[in-house]
């Protein structure tokens, strides 16, 4: 199994995306990663925030400093490999529901916001346009979680964020609740696949809007499926604990019962990267190393699985729906365990997140919902 497969990665790169009176930032804060894309650049990070407790930096080119009042923070990928065997922090707050009053949720977002300012090669902010966040939410939670994650990325203050090597850059958070629009996930990834780069329907767009669309927007906390028949919505639905948290869970219980190792959700992501873990022999003094892809592609196998059972049941058997697209960060790994599932459906066509554009499928809520904003502001003349 290609644990790459699996494992967020780090990276900011340049790109043009249509823009128009609005600097235009979408974001997608993940319980595994947060995606962004904004009029010069996509960017990608894992959802880990790491206090640092001196001074110390490292000259790694992507690693991704923030700092404020309360003192200086490690984001993304460096973070989660600084976890250790006995570091339970954040375990239960960044998997919750209402992590957006956390520190670390915000850190987050204000580290997106100020990533997707930020000038390149491609493009400056010359006009100074005032900045417009799109970000979205499970389906099931909009109505009510809306006015909190609203709250979250326009929490007042003052900060510094730094990218490896470069200057720190100061940032006022100025951003006012009519700044931020959310909305559903899964209706993030129908807009991308509708829109080509420069916002405009594809081809290909009429011919898929008339047929019946169910997403699965599987991602690592939630699995939430979105159902469209005659272009109107009819499945709207968040499920708990059927995504990659689960499956790790699952290799975690298998690797408790060989070994009898308690692994942590944050250090099973670290040793998914690295591919192994150590088991250790306190009374023989002994070590060694253990390859843990076995483990994840049995616990892939069983959630996969069962996800596409229950999508079979919630779809009404798939009987109405024509196109059924995977997406999500787990999607996409999940993406031949769902063909295979479903290949006894002969009369139903199961296509990626990405159709129609070269970003990875991780991309394609963010990236629909950057299609969404930039449609409707300039539709509104604003």
């Amino acid at each position: 199994m290609d644990l790459k497969l699996f494992n967020t990665p780090q990276e900011i790169i340049a790109g043009k995306y249509p823009v128009k009176n609005f600097w235009i930032i979408s974001v997608d804060i993940g319980f595994s990663s947060v995606k962004g894309v904004a009029p010069n650049k996509r960017f990608c990070f894992p959802s880990y925030v790491k206090k640092m407790d001196s001074s110390l930096m490292s000259v790694d080119n992507d690693d991704i400093y923030y700092r404020d009042n309360d003192g200086m923070y490690l984001i993304g990928t460096k973070a989660q490999d600084l976890v250790r065997a006995d570091d339970t922090n954040d375990t239960n707050s960044s998997f919750d529901r209402n992590r957006y009053f956390t520190k670390e949720f915000v850190i987050l977002a204000r580290t997106a916001v100020a990533i997707g300012l930020m000038t390149n090669e491609e493009r400056g902010n010359q006009a100074q346009l005032r900045p417009f966040v799109q970000t979205g939410l499970p389906a099931a939670y909009l109505k009510a979680d809306a006015p909190k994650i609203k709250a979250a990325f326009s929490q007042p203050g003052s900060y510094d964020i730094k990218i490896g090597m470069g200057k720190w850059m100061h940032f006022e958070n100025t951003l006012k609740s009519d700044d931020i629009s959310v909305m559903s996930q899964p209706a993030g990834t129908l807009n991308s696949i509708l829109f080509d780069d420069n916002g405009e329907p594809r081809k290909e767009s009429r011919g898929i809007m008339e047929k019946n669309i169910i997403i699965a927007d599987i991602g690592f906390g939630t699995f939430d499926p979105y159902g469209v028949i005659n272009r109107e919505k009819v499945l709207e639905e968040s499920i708990n604990n059927l995504g990659m948290k689960k499956v790790l869970e699952v290799a975690s219980n298998y690797i408790y019962k060989d070994y009898n190792m308690d692994i942590k959700i944050p250090q099973m992501r670290k040793f998914m990267k690295t591919g192994s873990f150590k088991v250790v022999d306190i009374t023989n003094m002994t070590s060694k190393s253990v390859d843990i892809a076995p483990y994840i592609e049995k616990a892939c196998q069983e959630v996969a699985t069962e996800a596409a059972r229950k999508l079979y049941e919630m779809a009404g058997y798939f009987q109405d729906y024509d196109i059924l697209v995977v997406t999500g960060g787990t999607g996409a790994a999940w993406f031949d365990y769902f063909k295979s599932a479903l290949a006894g459906m002969e009369d139903l066509k199961i296509i990626p997140g990405n159709d129609g554009n070269e970003l990875p499928v991780y991309y394609a809520n963010a990236r629909g919902y950057y299609m969404s904003a930039y449609r409707r502001l300039r539709k509104a003349g604003n």
